[in-house]
């Protein structure tokens, strides 16, 4: 992803070892939240295709 030179996401998803989708942790929202286009970010929060932006995860982050 971010490694390859690419430098927008659209979506993340986060899963569990037993494959439950649930929130990213806290790091992963932060780093996400630096990138350019993280007003636009989707975050699939549970196994039910609940879908949220980023910006609603994280209304007070540091950038």
């Amino acid at each position: 992803m971010i490694t390859n030179g690419e430098f927008e996401i659209k979506m993340v998803a986060a899963a569990n070892k037993k494959g439950q989708v649930l929130p990213p942790c806290g790091a992963s929202r932060e780093f996400t939240m630096q990138l350019k286009n993280s007003k636009d970010i989707e975050i699939l929060v549970d196994n039910y295709g609940t879908i949220v932006k980023l910006k609603d995860l994280m209304p007070y982050s540091y950038s």
